[in-house]
């Protein structure tokens, strides 16, 4: 089934107002809950959405400068789309960017794996294809023909490119600790992988390693505490990290996954193989992250 056929040429707006995401949520919903085109694409259903039912989700960050808002609704049995860029961006509820272009998917719970296939061929669309200055210079038929011809199916499999978060940042070898501990703050994340400047992952740093840097190797080997009180273990961790590089204090102890790798492989390597973090890359270079949070938000909670 094709992405084109459940959204029609008057759900693509450009240039929306709003003022922040449950505005835009509610105005994206409003366009569409007149009618939607059905699963052959050939009548129109009405869709209901009143009743108190709704479920607006926070947007999703799929790309720089795209997210995606499900509205997952149980009464609703198929799936149907609206697409906008934003006059002004929107900055994203978790802090990481803003969106200037949003997908927004109205469905039933039996087409949440449609929903997520949506989500990842809008990251594609936003990435690779061009979406984001097509929708400010095409018209609306002219876009929706575009995206007719791309054949972008919704039953595929969901791949780990569907999935997966972009960066949010860089550490290269010869990026400061002190910036990489800044960064990972910043974007509350408890691992990250070093790079070359050709993306090619060669190591990875996590906040485990970080914090065991200050850590003398007798402290692990000691049954109690008790007494030593007054012993800091981090008084040296500043003067032995002060001056140190990425690449003095990453392992090579990480994990990757094609992004054709399956939903299935992708969860048995964070589960059965219990790793908190996979790399996902192409042609050997990262293109993006998927951790137990994205497993969680875009499968289980989508």
């Amino acid at each position: 089934m094709d992405l084109a056929n459940h959204i029609k040429p008057e759900h693509i707006f450009r240039d929306l107002r709003v003022r922040d995401w449950t505005l835009a949520s509610e105005m994206l919903a409003d366009a569409v809950a007149a009618g939607a085109i059905d699963r052959s694409g050939s009548s129109v259903m009405t869709l209901d959405t009143s009743a108190g039912e709704s479920s607006h989700r926070a947007p999703l960050f799929i790309a720089p400068g795209g997210a995606v808002v499900h509205d997952r609704r149980a009464h609703v049995t198929d799936i149907t789309f609206a697409l906008a860029s934003l006059k002004e961006p929107l900055a994203l509820p978790d802090g990481d960017g803003a969106a200037e272009v949003v997908l927004y998917i109205l469905s039933g719970p039996e087409r949440s794996a449609w929903a997520l296939k949506a989500a990842g061929h809008f990251r594609t669309l936003l990435a690779e294809e061009g979406l984001r200055e097509r929708l400010s210079t095409m018209s609306r038929e002219a876009l929706h023909a575009w995206l007719t011809g791309l054949d972008l199916r919704l039953d595929a499999p969901v791949l780990a490119r569907d999935i997966m978060r972009p960066p949010l940042f860089k550490v290269f070898a010869d990026t400061p600790v002190t910036e990489v501990t800044r960064l990972m703050e910043k974007h509350r994340s408890n691992a990250v992988a070093v790079v070359d400047r050709e993306e090619h992952i060669i190591g990875e740093i996590t906040s485990n390693r970080l914090f065991k840097l200050g850590i003398p190797e007798f402290f692990e080997r000691l049954a109690s505490v008790s007494f030593i009180r007054e012993f800091d273990p981090f008084e040296h961790y500043y003067t032995q990290t002060g001056q140190a590089r990425a690449g003095e204090v990453m392992t090579t102890d990480f994990t990757v996954l094609p992004e054709d790798a399956t939903i299935m492989e992708v969860v048995f390597t964070l589960t059965v193989q219990n790793h908190r973090k996979i790399y996902v890359v192409r042609d050997g270079r990262r293109v993006g992250v998927i951790d137990r949070v994205e497993i969680i938000n875009k499968v289980l909670n989508f």
